[in-house]
């Protein structure tokens, strides 16, 4: 019961001509844009890692240059002090005394550790 009014046969979107020109027209755009996109990170990736290897690179030779140059100017004093008389004898035994004191309110409670005197 076909109507010889009704509208023309509906085209299937496969074999129209406009559809076919859309597909040949963005085809090759879905497929480049992530192709560039990708390619674009990567590189961009590369670069920003040569970047901060330089950068840690530089502040690892600054900090090299200042402590050769602290160890130089401070290593007399420390080689002086290390052969003290002080440091190299040892040092006197301590005994020590840990007591526990609860103040008011009974939340708050302290340790105190303090040497226990010698007798000479």
């Amino acid at each position: 019961m076909s109507d010889p009014a009704a509208p023309l046969e509906r085209v299937r979107p496969s074999r129209s001509v406009r559809f076919r020109l859309l597909a040949i027209a963005l085809l090759p755009m879905l497929v480049i844009v992530p192709l560039v996109a990708g390619g674009i990170m990567l590189r961009w990736n590369a670069k920003f890692s040569e970047v901060l290897i330089n950068k840690v690179s530089a502040d690892l030779t600054i900090a090299r240059q200042y402590l050769a140059r602290l160890m130089e100017t401070n290593g007399e004093r420390l080689t002086a002090i290390a052969q003290s008389a002080r440091f190299q004898a040892p040092p006197p035994a301590r005994h020590w005394r840990i007591c526990w004191r609860r103040k008011r309110p009974p939340s708050a409670s302290t340790i105190s550790i303090s040497p226990i005197p010698q007798a000479r």
